[in-house]
C-alpha cells in the first residue's frame, strides 16, 4: 500500500493505493500523522485506488477521525469505488463516525 499527499492551504488530500491491512496500515498512518503534524486540520482519504481494507484499516480510520475530532478537524472520506471496501465500511458502520462523499 502506497498513498500520495496533495497539500493545500488548510487541507490534505491521502490517496492510498491497493489494500490497507494489517500488514500495512501502519504506512498511511505515519503518513496521515505527518500532515497532522505538519497543522492541517482537515484531511481527505481518496480511496479512488483503494480495492480492499480489512478491521485494522478500518480502526485506523477511526482514529484518524479521532485525532482530528480533538483538533476540531475533519476527516472526510471520498470515491469508494470498491465493492468490499464499501462492504466493510456498512458492517461496522464506519458512516455514522466519519463523513464519506461518493
Amino acid at each position: 500500500m502506497e498513498a500520495k499527499v496533495r497539500k493545500g492551504h488548510r487541507e490534505a488530500c491521502l490517496i492510498p493505493e491497493g489494500s490497507i491491512n494489517i500488514s500495512n496500515s501502519e504506512r498511511l498512518k505515519r503518513k496521515f500523522m505527518g500532515v497532522v503534524h505538519e497543522g492541517f486540520d482537515r484531511i481527505i482519504l481518496d480511496f479512488k485506488n483503494v480495492d480492499n481494507i480489512d478491521s485494522v484499516g478500518a480502526g485506523k480510520i477511526l482514529f484518524f477521525n479521532s485525532i482530528l475530532q480533538k483538533k476540531d478537524g475533519r476527516l472526510i472520506i471520498t470515491n469508494i469505488n470498491s465493492d468490499e471496501v464499501k462492504k466493510a465500511f456498512d458492517l461496522i458502520e464506519l458512516s455514522n463516525a466519519v463523513k464519506i462523499k461518493e
